[in-house]
């Protein structure tokens, strides 16, 4: 405690005129020195002024002044509010038939009701039962169309729709649509919608699927145009999103028994436990969609998946009803449930994960145990494989384990000569594939896995004939040689066919890349 001799500090030595008069008229019992407010001391003297600073303290305010404090703090925010330039209103609230919700991209205009009627009828005509769109396609096509603004809880996700809008013009005719309904335009406002749907999800639970199957799209979008990154990591937050939702369990199946596994502190259900069938069915579809799109990504890049096939997964097949312990039971041999061609499409993508994994574990030490057992597996499998002229997802099913079989025996083919057979042989089944359905499938629109796939085959043809000329050999070899020459360049016109014509820029680039290769050839 200072004494009365001590020098005071410098707050209380102030200018005759320049406190406010609440301050001039609080006095102290010592020496009868003002006590000056913050803001009254960096303030310029202005006498009879209000002071910003309380006279008495807080806690001697009696209840009707309180009450007056409260009413004015009131009254400040909503007066913030109505001045803000970002309005803090409720996301996916009813809004008017004529106005846009304000946390739509403001920057993104809705093509018109024509032109959003044919980009719906090309996107569902292309990804209607792909795997890749898990949606009931008539009632997306319905609610697509209602004469609402974008962001009205009735319509699908303002995400969900311009992801839409972007693969219908990716599949539609070049010169269809000008500034501003672009293919960059489209995903700008993609890219913007994602993050505020992914707010809103507190508002209705359909718009956690809807956000789902937009971040599928939009992964395999990129890995149409070829970029990996962004295509990674839009199918991590697939996954991620689609595990926190639950969707590896059956929709109706009990929860983990608390008393031997403690639930999470912050668990919580995303969505409802009671669904009509066409809810169930999206909810199965949307599961397989996401380990479909992390497969792929797998199989294209080599990262590793972001859906470990050693957890439980109890989620039926496509198409099937058995919900146990379907992802191991597959695995062990067990194929009885799911015989749609999206189910088979899965199944063959999984296999191929599962080699791309047991490929990289195996660099460091070969264990043939696992190996004869995925070789098994696969064969099976292929053997099983239903074969109908015109099915496009069956079409890519066979490739995709096609492409099993090269990665599975590549790294011995140089060693084995049953590894070489094998690989091989796989290569000359996807080129009998591919190429006499490479103009149809350009029409349609080239799957993008294939641009990944066809380069690969591309790869066992070259390093192959490099061998065969470098070995030197018989009249055998130069047959050989021959032969394959013959494939590659088959291979290589119909990547070019589905580059052009199928509209796949990353098919055209591998083409130049295998075809740059064969010259040195």
């Amino acid at each position: 405690m200072s004494s009365p001799d001590s020098p005071r500090p410098s707050y209380y030595n102030i200018q005759r005129g320049r406190a406010c008069s609440n301050c001039r008229s609080r006095k102290l019992k010592c020496d009868g020195v003002r006590p000056i407010c913050g803001q009254c001391r960096n303030r310029p003297p202005r006498s009879g002024a209000p002071c910003l600073a309380q006279a008495d303290p807080p806690d001697h305010q009696t209840p009707a002044q309180m009450q007056e404090t409260i009413q004015r703090m009131r009254s400040r925010i909503q007066h913030l509010e109505r001045s803000s330039e970002v309005p803090l209103s409720q996301p996916y609230a009813s809004s008017s038939a004529g106005s846009t919700p304000p946390y739509v991209d403001q920057g993104f205009e809705e093509p018109p009701k024509d032109v959003i009627k044919q980009l719906i009828e090309t996107f569902l005509n292309y990804f209607r039962d792909s795997g890749y769109f898990f949606m009931e396609p008539s009632r997306f096509f319905q609610c697509a169309l209602i004469p609402l603004p974008i962001g009205h809880i009735d319509r699908p996700s303002p995400a969900l729709l311009s992801v839409t809008y972007l693969w219908g013009c990716v599949l539609g005719p070049a010169s269809a649509l000008a500034d501003p309904y672009t293919e960059d335009g489209f995903l700008l406002a993609t890219l913007n919608n994602l993050a505020a749907d992914i707010r809103a999800f507190a508002v209705h639970p359909k718009l956690i699927l809807e956000t789902l199957q937009a971040e599928i799209l939009l992964s395999f979008y990129f890995l149409h145009v070829g970029l990996p990154v962004q295509g990674r990591y839009h199918a991590g937050a697939a996954a991620s999103l689609a595990l926190s939702a639950g969707l590896h369990r059956a929709p109706r199946s009990p929860q983990p028994d608390s008393s031997s596994s403690p639930p999470f502190p912050l668990a919580q259900m995303l969505l409802p436990a009671d669904i009509d069938a066409i809810g169930a069915a999206e909810r199965i579809g949307a599961f397989w969609s996401v380990m479909l799109i992390n497969n792929y990504w797998v199989a294209s890049h080599g990262c590793p998946s972001a859906i470990s096939c050693s957890m439980s997964v109890d989620t039926p097949w496509p198409g099937g009803s058995r919900a146990d312990a379907t992802l191991s039971r597959f695995l062990n041999g067990d194929d009885r449930e799911g015989n749609t061609p999206v189910a088979f499409l899965v199944k063959a993508s999984i296999l191929l994960e599962r080699i791309v994994s047991f490929s990289v574990r195996s660099n460091a030490a070969f264990d043939a145990s696992g190996f004869d057992t995925l070789d098994k597996r696969l064969q099976a499998f292929r053997s099983a494989l239903p074969h109908v002229p015109g099915n496009r997802t069956l079409f890519v099913a066979r490739c995709l384990t096609e492409l099993a079989v090269i990665r599975l025996h590549g790294p011995l083919a140089r060693t084995a000569e049953r590894a070489q057979y094998e690989m091989l042989g796989a290569a000359g089944r996807v080129v009998s594939t591919v190429v006499p359905v490479a103009s149809a499938e350009a029409a349609f629109g080239a799957d993008p896995i294939l641009g990944p796939l066809c380069a690969t085959v591309g790869t066992v043809y070259i390093d192959h004939l490099t061998a065969l000329r470098n070995n030197g050999g018989g009249g055998g070899a130069l047959k050989q040689y021959q032969e394959m020459v013959k494939q590659l360049r088959m291979l290589v016109s119909a990547m070019e066919v589905l580059a052009h014509g199928g509209k796949s820029p990353v098919m055209g680039a591998l083409a130049s890349i295998v075809l740059r290769l064969e010259i040195w050839i």
